[in-house]
């Protein structure tokens, strides 16, 4: 995904009518304007989408295990050597160009 800030897109906000709220639920049958203008609609999920919001919502937001394996990375040092560093660089570059 790519965040661009002059492409006007205003179309999403964290307070939406339908937006999960910080205790991880949502509305069902939120109210979702039209993004031409017109009627309002309503968004009723699936319940294959229900499911998968449902195990999304138990995954743990900090995973020790990578938490660790970037915390040894840092610590052999093997994330401050010239070849980390065009890694890096190559990724983002290649992100760049295929637009995430």
């Amino acid at each position: 995904m790519q965040i661009n800030p002059s492409s006007g897109f205003t179309g999403v906000s964290p307070t939406a009518p339908g937006a999960p709220s910080a205790s991880g639920g949502s509305k069902s049958g939120a109210r979702v304007d039209s993004p031409a203008g017109g009627e309002d609609s309503t968004f009723t999920p699936t319940a294959d989408l229900a499911r998968l919001l449902e195990s999304v919502r138990q995954l743990p937001d900090v995973r020790p295990e990578a938490v660790s394996a970037a915390t040894d990375l840092v610590t052999s040092g093997e994330l401050f050597t010239t070849v980390a560093a065009a890694d890096t660089a190559q990724a983002v570059l290649a992100s760049q160009v295929r637009g995430d």
